[in-house]
């Protein structure tokens, strides 16, 4: 129970610093690169209020598109960035997969 807590935490943590970086990639980049972070930026605050208000069936369609997004973030980025969509998308296959409901 423990080991599940703490990586819960450490995922929050990976997901709400790529939700920065995709906030901060919307603000000053330009074309395609702006649309999907700007977009995975929304999926993601809206799988994080699912997640919060206890909505497993909204939070299966949120992590469909929060996951998609992602992968398609990874391929704008470079270097160790890449690392911060790709836990967008992991986020996204956690809440699509029902796996914050499966705890017990």
């Amino acid at each position: 129970m423990i080991i599940q807590a703490l990586a819960g935490i450490i995922l929050g943590l990976a997901v709400f610093g790529a939700l920065m970086w995709s906030g901060y990639r919307a603000a000053l980049t330009e074309g395609a690169v702006r649309y999907v972070n700007a977009a995975l930026s929304v999926s993601t605050l809206l799988g994080m209020v699912a997640v919060t208000n206890n909505w497993p069936g909204p939070a299966l369609i949120v992590g469909l598109g929060c996951a998609l997004l992602g992968l398609i973030a990874v391929r704008y980025e470079a270097g160790w960035s890449r690392l911060l969509p790709l836990m967008q998308a992991i986020f996204g296959g956690a809440l699509t997969i029902g796996l914050p409901w499966m705890g017990g």
